[in-house]
């Protein structure tokens, strides 16, 4: 399997190669440098996009309580800045601008709970608020992942051996 990772990146790196190397060898000078950065520009922006999904697929999947196990104050904290990174890449992707301040403002309550649980962890209503807050960020997720659609597809599952 390495194998075929390496060869991916071989391939990536050849097509990059040869969309700069095409522009380089346009006989007028003018034309060498308009057309080189729309082709260098373009890839970079989606892959970032993607790779800023799946880190909010991750992050979903760190929330999703285990047994009904409640996350640590610094584990919320840890899962709010992994949102906030993520969110800062797709923050100019207009199309899902609802969706992206559903998942900040979510955050935001997540965030709240988590320093109040920090400051009176076995306080009567703690815990149920912080259940609520993360139910909130998983759900406002889940609706991100769910308006990206096939833009950013998530892992196959057929991937998996079944055996």
């Amino acid at each position: 399997m390495p194998w075929l990772l390496k060869g991916t990146a071989v391939a990536a790196v050849t097509l990059a190669a040869a969309a700069c190397g095409n522009g380089g060898n346009s006989p007028s000078g003018a034309g060498a440098t308009s057309p080189r950065p729309a082709v260098t520009a373009s890839p970079a922006p989606s892959l970032v996009f993607c790779q800023d999904v799946a880190r909010l697929r991750a992050t979903l999947d760190s929330l999703t309580p285990v047994k009904g196990a409640l996350p640590t104050s610094a584990q919320l904290k840890a899962a709010a800045a992994d949102i906030q990174s993520s969110l800062a890449g797709l923050g100019n992707r207009t199309e899902w601008q609802t969706q992206i301040d559903n998942v900040k403002a979510a955050t935001a309550n997540m965030q709240s709970a988590a320093d109040n649980l920090a400051a009176s962890p076995g306080a009567t209503g703690v815990a149920s608020d912080v259940r609520v807050a993360v139910a909130g960020v998983n759900d406002s997720i889940r609706r991100l992942l769910t308006a990206v659609g096939s833009r950013c597809p998530s892992p196959s599952p057929s991937a998996v051996p079944s055996s």
